[in-house]
């Protein structure tokens, strides 16, 4: 019974976005993972909020080292499991590419989350509305879902 949390998600909990708080009670709940290649898209995030003039140099740096020592806590006490890049993970990320119209990068989190196998991916990206009622499994969740649905796709039987 784990939880795929995609990378805008975790962004919206680092930089206190709308449903950042449903990511802190998921991460507090069940069992969640993420792709190493997160940590990369973090990054850019905090990058693109600099060059916008949205924070200052200082922010920027604060944002990166917090978002990189909570990662290491969040995997020290087992509450976030980070998985590898492998070759198959991109063999199957190629696969979801044209079939789906994804985005490198939201395929690798797509195929990340089928080949673990996990019942919920929660997300705060529109890209992932184009896969509503192309992808039964996982169920992909917007961070703004209710505690009680994501509770109950995560416990559900499929």
């Amino acid at each position: 019974m784990s939880v795929y949390l995609e990378a805008s998600a975790l962004w919206a909990m680092y930089y206190g976005e709308p449903g950042g708080d449903r990511v802190v009670w998921v991460l507090d709940s069940f069992s969640s993972l993420t792709l190493e290649w997160t940590l990369l898209e973090l990054g850019r995030a905090v990058s693109k909020r600099l060059n916008e003039g949205e924070i200052v140099e200082a922010e920027a740096e604060e944002l990166e080292m917090f978002i990189l020592s909570d990662f290491r806590r969040l995997v020290g006490e087992k509450k976030m499991s980070l998985v590898r890049v492998s070759w198959p993970l991109i063999r199957e990320a190629y696969m979801l590419i044209r079939p789906f119209n994804l985005y490198a990068s939201d395929a690798v989190h797509m195929a990340t989350a089928i080949l673990k196998k996990v019942r919920v991916m929660l997300v705060d990206d529109f890209h992932f509305k184009r896969l509503s009622g192309k992808v039964s499994e996982p169920r992909i969740l917007p961070i703004t879902s209710s505690g009680d649905e994501i509770k109950k796709e995560v416990e559900s039987k499929w």
